[in-house]
């Protein structure tokens, strides 16, 4: 599924239709950016049309924050916990 667009003088890309629509992304959604390699990885960080029914904000956070780069590894650890615990 590779799309290309170009980068303008102001560092502006227009996403790709096919990829907005995968995404489920319209004018307003919040996308963010992580580096993998030699490549950046585009994710949708909050939909603007998000549904009770979609899953969109319906978990509350508790308890202490963890960046998205340390996340399987503390995901991991916190099971290793649990299933010690019986």
């Amino acid at each position: 599924m590779d799309e290309f667009a170009t980068l303008s003088s102001k560092g502006q890309v227009v996403v790709p239709r096919r990829i907005r629509k995968a995404l489920q992304a319209d004018a307003g959604t919040r996308l963010g950016f992580t580096l993998r390699g030699d490549q950046a990885v585009m994710f949708v960080v909050r939909s603007k049309t998000g549904q009770p029914g979609e899953g969109y904000g319906l978990l509350k956070g508790k308890g202490r924050k963890v960046a998205l780069k340390d996340w399987e590894g503390k995901l991991r650890a916190a099971r290793r916990k649990q299933h010690a615990r019986g």
